[in-house]
């Protein structure tokens, strides 16, 4: 979308949604891998239910995760979401925002389902007990980058990327 723009802003943004989703999507992934069962990984949402009376730093940094790729404030992705916005709305594409709007909006719904399946939903599947310590890291990780990613990383991210961008297309 933001390249749709044709602009370096637009090319800029791209670049700064893509991080930051790469963290968000590697957390979600981490996460699935921890869902294991009989050593085998369970791969269904309702396989999260109850996880946050069960394991709740987990379930609290899922859905830091799930916050953060449906778009909302404070989070990153809400940051990314903005700047492939702006740079779309420079290019006076309204349409695309709108499109792309609805869709985020369609979205926030899947966000917020494996959210309240963790929190509201009663545990009907037993889990293995978490066994490797680095896939949790890695959870949390994406969860901490999240929070801090649009107060202190997003402003060194940026600079790097417009002199990437410019060395790159100039």
């Amino acid at each position: 979308m933001g390249i749709a723009s044709m602009s370096d802003r637009g090319i800029e943004s791209v670049m700064v949604y893509i991080t930051i989703y790469a963290f968000m999507i590697i957390g979600a992934f981490a996460v699935v891998l921890l869902m294991q069962k009989d050593g085998k990984i369970a791969h269904k949402i309702s396989d999260l239910a109850g996880w946050g009376k069960t394991r709740p730093h987990t379930a609290g940094a899922m859905a830091v995760i799930m916050l953060s790729m449906a778009g909302l404030p404070p989070f990153a992705g809400f940051f990314g979401k903005m700047l492939i916005f702006k740079a779309v709305l420079e290019a006076q594409l309204i349409w695309l925002v709108v499109i792309a709007s609805i869709a985020s909006i369609i979205a926030v719904y899947y966000y917020l389902n494996v959210i309240k399946v963790m929190y509201f939903d009663k545990n009907s599947v037993k889990l293995d007990k978490i066994k490797d310590p680095f896939i949790l890291f890695i959870v949390n990780l994406s969860a901490v980058t999240a929070f801090i990613f649009p107060f202190v990383i997003l402003d060194g991210l940026q600079k790097s990327v417009v002199t990437a961008v410019k060395a790159f297309f100039n």
